[in-house]
């Protein structure tokens, strides 16, 4: 395809306390095989010599494209940094990289060829960790499209490392919200709320650096912004299964707060709070159940059972891993044993215990009882 008739692809890098990388993002932009290109880098208030390590690469930024720009000023948040550079740009594209990740050579030029063909709002590609080159983000060997409705229940995810978006389509739906840390997941659902569809090749197109200071480390700032992502939905039709699936996250998530940072302790607070819902369900249904079973029993089944009767029953698939007085017995028994409900306490494989146990060994639905998250 002759240049003249190439798409303009504006590159932009928000650029916040990573002199230690930015120099090697800057680079892999200057590197794309794809020649119709403008970037944008703004500082968003770094305090780091950032700001001195994106001047000694001007020269080069401005032999390599159409156009380049670059601003540093205080500091306003990823959102609005991307904000201000679209509102810059004029390019149908865009190809956004955050200041320590790395972009592959191709990865312009293949999703522009994407975009082009079939007319998508955005394209991505897999990733691959940098520090070990072996974990890969996204498909591997299949083409894979995200709705609406796999985004908001969690049901598949999106790395947005590698990723072309069309500009127009940012512009129609209001850019960023400058309220909202967690831009990507804002911004997916924002695009597909249409009925629209966003697709992932598996060609690894970008590579991801993790280090301490990835936003996804900072659990209290990732789950209070996904709260305020899922509270603009409250009149869709998912709301509260999403909002169950943040919950059943942050749990899991718990368990390793050692390899988060806590900025507020506000999850620790969220998380205590579904706890101690869970212990009030786990009393009321004592009080109306006398013989009560539980399924699982991992650290839920172990808070429950202190306010549970000492008649209760636990089943559990690896029931022969733990020591014989705990008395759990293997799910192959369950009909051996008379109880009138049977609480789930493994919430995150809820809905695969429930169809064990009422397609394999035909448990009534309404002798199973689902923590109220």
């Amino acid at each position: 395809m002759n240049l003249n008739h190439k798409p303009l692809v504006t590159a932009v890098i928000p650029s916040y306390n990573h002199a230690k990388y930015i120099k090697e993002s800057i680079q892999s932009m200057i590197d794309q095989d794809y020649e119709n290109m403008e970037m944008i880098i703004i500082d968003d208030g770094s305090s780091d010599n950032s700001i001195e390590i994106i001047e000694t690469m001007i020269p080069d930024c401005k032999k390599r494209f159409k156009r380049f720009e670059f601003k540093h000023r205080e500091n306003k948040g990823v959102s609005a940094t991307l904000n201000e550079a679209i509102k810059w740009s004029k390019g149908k594209y865009l190809s956004g990289l955050a200041s320590d990740d790395i972009a592959m050579p191709n990865k312009t030029s293949y999703l522009v060829d994407k975009l082009e063909q079939t007319g998508h709002k955005a394209a991505f590609g897999s990733v691959v960790n940098m520090m070990d080159e072996k974990t890969i983000y996204g498909p591997k060997n299949q083409i894979v499209e995200y709705t609406f409705d796999d985004l908001i229940l969690f049901k598949k995810g999106i790395h947005g490392t590698a990723c072309l978006i069309n500009i127009n389509s940012l512009k129609e739906i209001g850019l960023y919200n400058e309220n909202i840390a967690v831009e990507d997941f804002y911004m997916w659902l924002k695009l597909t709320e249409d009925g629209s569809c966003l697709i992932c090749y598996p060609e690894i197109l970008a590579k991801y650096r993790t280090h301490d200071y990835n936003t996804v480390k900072h659990i209290d700032i990732i789950y209070i912004n996904l709260l305020n992502i899922i509270n603009l939905y409250k009149n869709n039709k998912y709301y509260d299964e999403a909002l169950r699936h943040i919950k059943i996250m942050l749990i899991k998530q718990i368990k390793k707060i050692n390899n988060y940072i806590l900025t507020d302790n506000s999850s620790l607070k969220y998380h205590n709070d579904i706890m101690n819902n869970i212990i009030k369900e786990t009393i009321e249904c004592n009080s109306k159940y006398s013989r009560i079973a539980v399924y699982g029993y991992g650290n839920i089944a172990k808070l429950i059972e202190s306010h549970l009767s000492e008649t209760v029953i636990f089943f559990d698939k690896r029931a022969s891993e733990f020591c014989s007085k705990d008395k759990i017995y293997d799910i192959s028994e369950i009909n051996n044993h008379d109880f009138d409900k049977i609480i789930i306490s493994a919430i995150e494989y809820e809905e695969e215990i429930s169809n064990l146990l009422t397609k394999i060994y035909k448990i009534s639905i309404d002798r199973i009882y689902f923590f109220n998250l």
